[in-house]
């Protein structure tokens, strides 16, 4: 199983009224599984781009 690294832009909170854009890095296959993970750990609407791959 080969992983690969992409980076996304997410929104975060950071206090119960701001939100926060912050670049996040996953490991996954590919940038599907890796929009996949990201909806999941920080909420579809808060995935602002989608995940480019770096090395």
């Amino acid at each position: 199983m080969n992983l690969n690294t992409y980076e996304c832009w997410v929104k975060v909170p950071i206090s119960p009224t701001m939100m926060q854009t912050t670049r996040v890095r996953v490991q996954a296959m590919n940038a599907l599984s890796a929009r996949g993970q990201l909806n999941a750990m920080y909420g579809l609407a808060n995935v602002i781009s989608l995940p480019t791959q770096v090395q």
